[in-house]
């Protein structure tokens, strides 16, 4: 036994106490002791904070239950007199409520899947969606995605508004909260519904299901109830009363989130994907009776953006617009010549000097549609596209007097052969001027031919036109991909009244129509920001405004004109389905368009029988608008740079140098030291008109004909005359003036001589 104990106590005497801890390791430990106690003491306040906070919002919950949007102060849309309202802010008093138990699953599911896939499972907030969002944003270098619930955004609805703010998200995020241990997910979705705005002047769910597609909710199918949905995140950027396909693009994504999500089956995916976007609808009747509906819609869809629906719609918002109150009651007059004939028309006007909208209206049924044809309606814009053909010319060396060829065109190009006829004949060789104003669609042809579209592109898009343009070469004759719109090709015109100077909003591109918009009980002011830029040679742009003038002087469209100066141009196109006069004065640009809303419809008897073209109605609106709108401004003439130019021979055909002995060689006209440098290459001779040189001096004659290039053929007898003042006067000459002569053939110039001199 002894002899089993003592190791035992050996081996206990032998074991030693651990060694204290370093002094930094003693230091570590306590230091992460009290970090986790900050910790945990920190994440107990915190939720009680939390707890409280959301506790706390509690009363102001009754705000949302007793529909906030409704206790508003009303605020307006006004002209630029500050006096005339052009829309009363307010929600609409006819709207439809929906109740909880009245939105249709299909419906939810649709807005589920759009907007907040998380719905049925998160609690106001989702960490989730914030974190995907942040790692989209931090992806694109963009603030691509908000991350916000369908809960926060009926908060910002209705209460809190949509201010980047950390102070308000975090006020959104605590009632969002908040609101959820009072309401059920139905109800609370039913209530966002009914508060969201959906474009087009439609508020709620109800009213846009009716406005849209004319049913009522219950009736609904897939594709209407994804359509609807997509609106929610961009009432006027996926409207398809403006923005038709885009509209189409975004409806699809909902429908295949809906299919992920399992809530619409592959038969009604498949179905759903080929449905047709719906047709423009009438406005509500109210409507009709205001100035400007279709800019009230589109400035009240910018303001629900910017400010959300509670304060755009009962925030007591003032906008002052650009618009002048006389200029929209004349334009609102004039487009309703239409009426009488079944068609439709829009008018644009713009002033040059500031680059600022002054008149917007609609004639025909596009008076009462919901879309905006002047700001939307993209059409052909037939020979009213050849301006901006025109400037390319004129940048490239060519002047209003430069010889061109009018005369059948026909050339294939890598994407198939082009073909251009004129329908009133052809004038052979004429001038450049002289075939704008006549709108030559072959001198047009070989213009591109000669200069390239990309430069027409180039022009236009500088000028203003954002519209798509692709390089081919009928572009030149006004052949857009989707057409351009009344808006457009009056800010693009613009830019050659302002003498090549494009004025434009810096986030839409297009003019500017709201001056300011004023906050109530604060002096904030949001105003739109423009930027001004030289996007044309001033005598470029100068060029094409003395070259239009002729246009209504003297050309298509001479219907236009008012006794003052105007420069203009027609543009009429295939099987007459479109018609336009765009046309200004140093003061006021304006356009019409003349057409169906529907687009795409012939126009062959409609002007008292005959077809309407550029220079008929459009012309007529144009004339009858301008001289009410400018009835108290005095006429006053074009200030425009006058360029130096040279005459040299040319090849009319190809717009190369070419001697005066050349077969189709003519005199032209151009730009000085932009005169063509490149020859035309070999010259089948011809015979040439001897000019007249009887009464001139003999250094005169001589100088005649060096001009001429009748150079070194020249023969000189001397004949006594009887009048001493017509001594060293060509008194004859053979061959006689206009007879046509070889360059080897002699000129034989007859000189009186003195019978006195000594």
């Amino acid at each position: 036994m002894a002899s089993r104990q003592t190791p035992t106590r050996a081996r206990r005497a032998t074991v030693q106490p651990p060694p204290p801890p370093p002094r930094r390791l003693r230091r570590t430990r306590a230091l992460a002791r009290w970090t986790f106690y900050v910790i945990a003491y920190g994440a107990v306040f915190a939720v009680g904070g939390w707890l409280g906070v959301v506790t706390a919002a509690f009363p102001k919950l009754d705000d949302l239950e007793q529909r906030a949007e409704f206790r508003q102060v009303p605020g307006a849309i006004l002209t630029s007199d500050g006096k005339t309202v052009l829309r009363r802010l307010r929600a609409p008093e006819t709207r439809t409520y929906l109740e909880t138990d009245q939105v249709p699953p299909l419906v939810a599911n649709a807005v589920i899947a759009a907007e907040d896939r998380r719905f049925r499972d998160h609690f106001g907030i989702d960490p989730r969606g914030i974190a995907r969002a942040a790692i989209a944003d931090l992806r694109s270098r963009t603030v691509a995605e908000g991350g916000s619930t369908i809960t926060q955004q009926l908060v910002k609805n209705t209460y809190v508004g949509p201010d980047q703010t950390l102070a308000r998200k975090s006020r959104e995020a605590v009632l969002a909260v908040a609101l959820e241990t009072r309401w059920s997910k139905d109800r609370i979705l039913a209530a966002y519904l009914n508060t969201a705005y959906f474009g087009s002047g439609r508020y709620g769910i109800a009213d846009a299901a009716t406005g849209y597609f004319g049913v009522k909710v219950a009736r609904l199918t897939p594709a209407q109830s994804a359509l609807l949905a997509s609106l929610l995140r961009s009432p006027e950027g996926n409207n398809p009363d403006r923005a038709p396909r885009r509209a189409l693009v975004q409806r699809n994504l909902v429908l295949a989130s809906m299919l992920e999500l399992g809530t619409i089956t592959a038969a009604q995916h498949r179905t759903a994907i080929h449905t047709p976007m719906p047709r423009p609808r009438a406005k509500p009747s109210g409507s009709s009776r205001e100035l400007a509906p279709q800019l009230s819609d589109l400035i009240v869809g910018d303001l629900v953006e910017r400010y959300g629906v509670r304060r755009a719609l009962g925030g007591g918002l003032r906008v002052r617009t650009t618009i002048d109150a006389d200029l929209q009651r004349a334009a609102k007059d004039a487009v309703h010549a239409v009426d009488a004939v079944g068609l439709d028309a829009a008018i644009v006007a713009i002033d040059p000097r500031s680059g600022e909208l002054r008149a917007v209206a609609h004639g025909g049924d596009a008076a009462t549609s919901a879309f905006n044809v002047a700001f939307d309606g993209h059409r052909q814009p037939g020979s009213a596209f050849k301006p901006f053909m025109l400037a390319a010319a004129y940048e490239h060396g060519y002047a209003p007097g430069t010889a061109v060829v009018s005369a059948p065109f026909s050339k294939t190009y890598p994407g198939g052969p082009f073909t251009v006829t004129n329908g009133g004949g052809y004038a052979g060789t004429t001038t450049l001027d002289r075939a704008t104003w006549q709108s030559d669609n072959t001198v047009y042809a070989r213009l591109q031919d000669r200069f390239g579209i990309q430069s027409a592109i180039d022009v236009a898009t500088a000028a203003g036109i954002t519209s798509r343009m692709d390089p081919v070469p009928a572009l030149v004759l006004g052949a857009l991909p989707e057409g351009t719109t009344p808006l457009e090709l009056a800010h693009a015109y613009a830019t050659f009244a302002a003498h090549g100077t494009r004025t434009s909003l810096v986030d839409g591109g297009g003019p500017r129509y709201v001056s300011f918009v004023t906050e109530p009980d604060t002096d904030t002011r949001y105003r739109p920001t423009t930027t001004r830029r030289q996007v044309l040679d001033p005598g470029v742009a100068d060029l094409v405004t003395a070259t239009l003038q002729g246009v209504v002087t003297s050309g298509t469209g001479t219907g236009a004109a008012i006794g003052r100066p105007v420069a203009g141009k027609t543009g009429t196109t295939e099987e007459y389905r479109d018609a336009w006069f765009v046309g200004y004065t140093p003061e006021l640009v304006t356009a019409v368009w003349v057409g169906h809303v529907e687009g795409g419809i012939s126009m062959r008897t409609e002007n008292g029988g005959g077809p309407v073209t550029g220079g008929s109605i459009p012309a007529s609106i144009w004339r009858t608008f301008m001289q009410r709108a400018l009835d108290d401004v005095s006429p006053s003439e074009f200030e425009l740079e006058t360029p130096t130019y040279v005459t040299v021979s040319i090849d009319a055909e190809s717009g190369l140098l070419a001697g005066p002995w050349c077969v189709g060689a003519v005199t032209a006209k151009f730009v000085a030291g932009q005169e063509p440098t490149e020859s035309a290459g070999t010259c089948t001779e011809q015979d040439r008109p001897v000019p007249s040189l009887v009464g001139l001096t003999l250094d005169d004659a001589r100088s005649q004909l060096t001009e001429d290039q009748f150079d070194d053929v020249v023969d000189v007898e001397e004949r006594l005359v009887t009048n001493p003042d017509d001594a060293g006067v060509v008194v004859a000459q053979r061959p006689a003036a206009g007879t046509r002569i070889f360059r080897d053939e002699r000129i034989v110039l007859v000189v009186g001589e003195d019978p006195f001199a000594q």
